[in-house]
């Protein structure tokens, strides 16, 4: 019983992000609380018109919106799935040796991303 209630609570949250989708896609987002605050972009800037443009199978507006994280979202996607998966099934899953190293890689590369799209004078979308 408890698997699917955890399968149902998956299924809402994918319902979720289709609606914030449909909303999006008719321009109203939510906006970036980071940008509000201190004006700069965050590593995360552009992840929904990255989403819209994928799902209209426009690949170069998608990279143009986030490059960084349109080449990394399969290894994200990994990592979420794997989690979910775990969550379901009830296990405390750990991460191997190689899944930490290339989670810490991500997280170090967004860190540079992040920095790297604000400063003046490189052109980084």
């Amino acid at each position: 019983m408890l698997k699917i209630k955890r399968l149902l609570a998956g299924g809402l949250a994918v319902a979720a992000g289709f609606a914030y989708y449909m909303l999006a896609r008719f321009h109203f987002a939510v906006p970036c609380v980071f940008r509000m605050i201190t004006g700069l972009k965050c590593p995360g800037c552009g992840v929904i018109h990255m989403l819209i443009n994928m799902a209209q199978m426009n690949f170069a507006g998608a990279f143009a919106a986030n490059p960084v994280l349109f080449i990394l979202q399969l290894v994200i996607y990994y990592f979420i799935g794997k989690m979910y998966v775990c969550w379901v099934i009830d296990k405390n899953c750990k991460w191997n040796r190689i899944e930490n190293i290339v989670l810490y890689a991500l997280i170090i590369s967004l860190i540079i991303f992040g920095i790297i799209r604000n400063v003046k004078g490189v052109v980084v979308v």
